[in-house]
């Protein structure tokens, strides 16, 4: 069955426990660094439950999961259990422009920039 969405938000069942913030695979799993992600769950969830993803192709911001030290202004970019990071890591995606400084385990809002692959 095909299915139209035209919100930023998607339904994912979880596969693993999920923080708010944190990137989400379509096979519901936390998304790591050279994952490319569906979106940002809108809440906390746990294993088996369903969870609100907000789309990673929305049009304006996202509140992620930082990992290391951001700089407002820096571009980021996909990093492990489901953050982003100012490092380009190899294999990794862009995923925006952090529109405010962060350190590690912050939430960082980033404007979605969402793009090719950063290394190889």
């Amino acid at each position: 069955m095909s299915q139209y969405n035209a919100s930023a938000s998607i339904s994912i069942d979880l596969t693993e426990d999920c923080p708010k913030h944190a990137r989400v695979n379509l096979d519901g799993t936390v998304a790591g660094a050279a994952d490319l992600d569906l979106g940002v769950a809108r809440v906390n969830a746990l294993n088996g439950e369903m969870v609100a993803v907000h789309a990673i192709n929305c049009h304006g911001s996202l509140k992620m999961l930082a990992s290391g030290t951001i700089a407002k202004g820096d571009l980021v970019f996909t990093a492990a259990d489901g953050k982003v990071s100012a490092t380009q890591a190899t294999g990794a995606f862009r995923r925006g422009l952090a529109l405010e400084a962060a350190v590690d385990g912050d939430i960082v809002e980033v404007l979605n920039l969402a793009g090719e692959v950063a290394g190889s």
